[in-house]
């Protein structure tokens, strides 16, 4: 994962940037970098409960996608919900 701030190449699983300390993505997120429909290089995933608040992905009831162009400007957002069925089982 590169560190929009600084450039510094950091470890894929790095919340944070070891060079100056920029947040890299959040435990409710992820981030997957790719050529994007509408010309972004990469795709940031945020996972959102039933009530709309945070929460880590095997509990999302709704994900919001957010793409970026390569100097770090959101180009595009929808947003996705999953099945409430799957979303609210008890996990093992």
């Amino acid at each position: 994962m590169i560190c929009l701030k600084c450039g510094y190449e950091a470890p894929e699983e790095a919340y944070f940037c070891k060079r100056c300390g920029a947040k890299l993505r959040d435990k409710h997120s992820d981030t997957v970098h790719h050529f994007t429909p509408h010309g972004g290089v990469k795709t940031e995933v945020c996972y959102f409960d039933i009530n709309h608040e945070p929460c880590v992905k095997e509990k999302a009831c709704f994900m919001e996608f957010r793409e970026y162009d390569s100097d770090g400007n959101e180009i595009y957002k929808f947003t996705a919900h999953k099945k409430i069925k799957e979303a609210t089982e008890p996990q093992e």
